[in-house]
């Protein structure tokens, strides 16, 4: 009979944020024999836009297994990190884009495997990203924040293109993001994005961008000691519907060709300009007759609420499991990473577009 006692204690892997396809985080440190101790962030103010965000960290904290530790993030990040240093964390992860900032200063704080503080901005911030690469010298999409519709004016007549794209500096999804054919459109997704920025201090700045138009590739990759891996890629099919993108559907890559490859040496070399040494990463790139450029990166696992399941029959593993090979197991990391990239089969997400809000009492599509 073995004495209990002397059985070696289980460690704990702190999870910032679990919403979307973060959730899949909890279920792979429990199959690797560690407990999950949740945190979850909190939002100044409160709109249509952050209500349904705190809906699903309300609806997945229900689902979390009995026992799970769960850490509300407030204003005092000195208390959060002095709690969570009482669990003895082997690594801090970022389940989501909310999560990026608190994981990282948590994971440098506790002198544990995680990206640098210093590049923080540039992991989250639209305008420092796109800066980032033009001072590696890799191609980049031409940006400016703009805080007054004269600054808007300014950069519209230097950039010499009708096509524009107006979003937030801070953000996800298509929330504020503009599409714009010509300078009253411009002008007038400005005006809004700035009202509204005003109003709600969750915004930040706001970015205006040249627009490149083709075809837009995600590229999802784990990242270890600075070395790079290829976990997944899809394409996205979206509609330019009054102003904005709307997502269409979305269909995985099966297959390299030579220009896709270009895509992702491209997206290692974006990796490499922002200084990202571990962990998942979302990138977002457009390709056109130029080539690869880089939209956005997104630090976190791939959202898309995609069970780990799922994304198994597809690809034969999945993100945030490859993830924390980048932290617990780098040789195995290693080994996956020199695999050729071969998806075991095709996998497609179609979103269902309406023209306006509507409450659904049945939709033969639900049965």
């Amino acid at each position: 009979m073995h004495d209990k006692t002397s059985m070696p204690k289980k460690r704990h892997i702190v999870i910032v944020e679990i919403i979307s396809s973060g959730f899949n985080y909890v279920e792979d440190v429990l199959a690797r024999g560690y407990l999950p101790v949740v945190v979850e962030t909190s939002y100044p103010g409160m709109d249509d836009e952050i209500a349904p965000i705190v809906e699903e960290q309300d609806a997945v904290r229900l689902s979390l297994p009995e026992g799970t530790p769960c850490i509300k993030a407030g204003n005092d990040y000195s208390a959060l990190l002095e709690q969570i240093r009482a669990y003895d964390p082997v690594c801090v992860v970022a389940g989501s884009e909310f999560g990026v900032e608190i994981a990282t200063r948590l994971a440098s704080d506790l002198g544990l495997p995680g990206n640098p503080c210093s590049i923080i901005g540039k992991m989250t911030l639209k305008d420092q990203m796109q800066q980032a690469l033009a001072d590696a010298g890799i191609r980049h999409i031409r940006s400016r924040a703009v805080h007054s519709e004269v600054e808007a004016e300014a950069f519209f007549q230097e950039l010499d293109t009708d096509y524009t794209v107006i979003k937030r500096v801070r953000g996800s999804g298509t929330l504020g993001v503009h599409l714009c054919d010509n300078h009253d459109e411009m002008m007038e997704a400005v005006r809004l994005e700035l009202t509204y920025s005003k109003k709600n201090s969750t915004v930040g700045d706001i970015l205006m961008q040249e627009r490149i138009i083709g075809k837009e590739y995600i590229v999802n990759t784990v990242s270890c000691k600075g070395r790079h891996r290829l976990v997944s890629m899809c394409f996205y099919d979206k509609l330019h519907i009054n102003g904005s993108n709307v997502y269409n559907y979305m269909e995985t890559v099966s297959t390299l060709d030579i220009g896709q490859s270009a895509v992702v040496r491209y997206a290692y070399d974006v990796l490499d300009a922002i200084g990202i040494q571990y962990g998942p990463v979302h990138g977002e790139f457009m390709v056109d007759e130029k080539g690869p450029v880089l939209i956005e990166v997104n630090c976190r696992p791939m959202g898309g609420g995609m069970p780990r399941h799922y994304l198994e029959r597809i690809f034969g593993q999945h993100e945030t499991d490859a993830g924390l090979d980048a932290y617990l197991d780098p040789i195995k990391f290693e080994q996956d990473r020199q695999k050729p990239y071969r998806p075991l089969c095709k996998g497609a997400i179609k979103w269902f577009i309406l023209p306006e809000d509507v409450t659904l009492d049945s939709a033969p599509v639900l049965q």
